[in-house]
């Protein structure tokens, strides 16, 4: 995509940041970021579908910490199917208005692969509604309010 008219960088210093956090400007992926087959799908998955870094980074974390914490290995021989379950799961910390089918037909996966599956991370992790371990907006947010003037 072109973030100026010229094809360069803008001159508005702001708009960096806001197009890598939003998903419009895509940082290059290392491939030993990717520790697994898994990751070496979802990771250019999502950013081929314009997830913003943060979610990039809670997906890599997402799928570590279930592989960490599954009471058995999971199973790397379908790697698409445990990407794709990934990704839909870090669709709705995003709230992105996608469907498990949607996001498996992105993978070449049917829906009755990934639902067992699904059903696995989020017990396995305990994900419920938005968790702020895998979504920015589920994170503590600090509010400062007004103070009152003193001269009024």
């Amino acid at each position: 995509k072109t973030l100026s008219a010229s094809g360069g960088v803008p001159n508005e210093p702001w708009v960096l940041p806001v197009a890598l956090f939003g998903g419009a400007l895509q940082i290059p992926l290392r491939p030993e970021a990717m520790q697994d087959p898994v990751e070496r799908l979802l990771l250019p998955g999502l950013q081929h579908r314009t997830y913003g870094l943060l979610s990039l980074a809670a997906g890599r974390r997402l799928w570590r910490d279930f592989t960490k914490k599954a009471s058995r290995q999971p199973n790397l021989s379908q790697p698409a199917v445990w990407a794709a379950c990934v990704e839909f799961i870090i669709s709705e910390q995003a709230m992105r208005d996608q469907t498990p089918a949607a996001v498996g037909q992105s993978y070449h996966v049917p829906l009755s692969a990934m639902l067992p599956r699904l059903r696995q991370i989020k017990e396995t992790l305990q994900i419920a509604g938005l968790d702020e371990r895998y979504s920015a907006l589920a994170s503590p947010q600090i509010v400062l309010k007004d103070t009152p003037n003193p001269a009024e």
